[in-house]
């Protein structure tokens, strides 16, 4: 079922009620959250989980619904990356995370930063710069809302992410080229401004 669900879910339930309500009911999502953190299933099963959850949380209909039953069980617990993770896990994460984000603020970007997420956005950068790039700067705009942003600029993973995003920028294609740049002026405005960074970010921004 959550094979046939996967792809059309966002199509199928953002008109229709009556699949909504059959999904909510169920406690599919539920299951799927729970299967997805059983690590005694094959990954090609835990794939086709997270991303069945991805495309509920891109989902008008089901977003709100999915975000709160991640939080019943345990949002931290839920986005532990595991280094061993697929690309294709790795990414259906991170749009989870983006949604959550947007959904429960500057709690989630604290617990996010705490499982040590800047870690895994090296990883990504170069599989999926955009979705990586969301999610950094709404952390560090949650981050900069509290006056708290050199815990993220001072981190030990920062100056690799920029490193990253040098050897994408070379290969980027005219889409990719924007996304980075757009993050990298929101930078150079954040840590010049308040001075909180100690990292060089003349070369990076002059690329």
């Amino acid at each position: 079922m959550l094979s046939t669900l996967r792809i059309p879910i966002v199509q199928q339930c953002n008109d229709n009620q009556e699949l909504f309500v059959e999904i909510k009911d169920s406690n599919i999502i539920e299951t799927a959250c729970s299967l997805f953190q059983n690590d005694e299933y094959p990954e090609e099963y835990r794939t086709i989980t997270i991303q069945f959850i991805e495309g509920c949380c891109i989902n008008n209909c089901l977003r709100e619904f999915t975000l709160k039953t991640i939080k019943r069980i345990g949002y931290s617990e839920f986005i532990c990356i595991d280094e061993n993770y697929p690309a294709e896990i790795k990414k259906s994460l991170f749009v989870i995370i983006s949604y959550y984000l947007d959904y429960y603020g500057f709690h989630a970007a604290e617990l996010t930063f705490d499982c040590y997420i800047l870690h895994f956005i090296v990883d990504i950068i170069e599989a999926n710069s955009e979705i990586a790039l969301d999610v950094l700067e709404k952390i560090m705009h949650y981050y900069d809302e509290k006056g708290r942003l050199k815990e993220i600029l001072f981190n030990d993973d920062f100056p690799a992410i920029l490193d990253s995003l040098e050897k994408v920028y070379e290969t980027s294609t005219d889409i990719e080229e924007n996304r980075i740049d757009h993050f990298l002026e929101y930078y150079k405005q954040v840590s010049t401004s308040d001075k909180q960074s100690g990292l060089s970010s003349a070369s990076i921004l002059n690329l």
